[in-house]
């Protein structure tokens, strides 16, 4: 019986870690985030990719500018990554109500979906890359948190087939 008991406590905390978590746990935090207001303006980011097994395999650096157009903020953000690469999107963001955003972007399959509550933003969309001569669908929920008025730590997990074969790691910066 006492095994029993053991094995179940270890899958309940198995599947405890494989549910996803939610914006409203963020409600509470400071401070608030507004994707529209915040990325208005220049911004830069510094970044890392991690492979599936955690290891970083690449760094880059991103220049940002930010426009609002009545409900929608068009951000245009240029990478450069350290092997030389250079990309470039162009987001349109577009407010639903205080916690519901959709976003557009070349490269992004359908339609981003995004909340915000609190001091966190969580996106969720399907990213167009290329790969080996072709591209890759890959599923991406990024995660931005505000830490103070002009940063925010961003963590974005990539999968593909459910199956996490990435991770994104950067920090943005707002420049004032």
């Amino acid at each position: 019986m006492k095994k029993l008991y053991l094995i179940l406590t270890g899958f309940s905390f198995l599947l405890a870690g494989c549910s996803d978590k939610s914006i409203e746990e963020y409600k509470d935090m400071k401070p608030k985030l507004n994707i529209v207001e915040y990325f208005q303006g220049r911004l830069e980011a510094n970044g890392i990719l991690f492979d599936f097994l955690g290891r970083p395999k690449r760094y880059f650096h991103a220049e940002m500018t930010g426009e609002k157009k009545g409900k929608t903020l068009v951000l245009d953000e240029h990478f450069i990554f350290d092997d030389g690469e250079k990309t470039h999107r162009i987001w349109e963001i577009t407010l639903k109500n205080d916690h519901e955003f959709s976003g557009k972007a070349a490269d992004v399959i359908g339609i981003a979906q995004g909340r915000q509550m609190g001091n966190a933003v969580n996106i969720k969309y399907v990213l167009r890359v290329p790969y080996n001569k072709s591209t890759l669908d890959l599923s991406m929920d990024d995660w931005m948190y505000l830490m103070n008025d002009t940063t925010i730590i961003n963590r974005t997990s990539m999968k593909k087939f459910g199956i996490k074969v990435g991770e994104l790691l950067l920090v943005i910066q707002k420049k004032l």
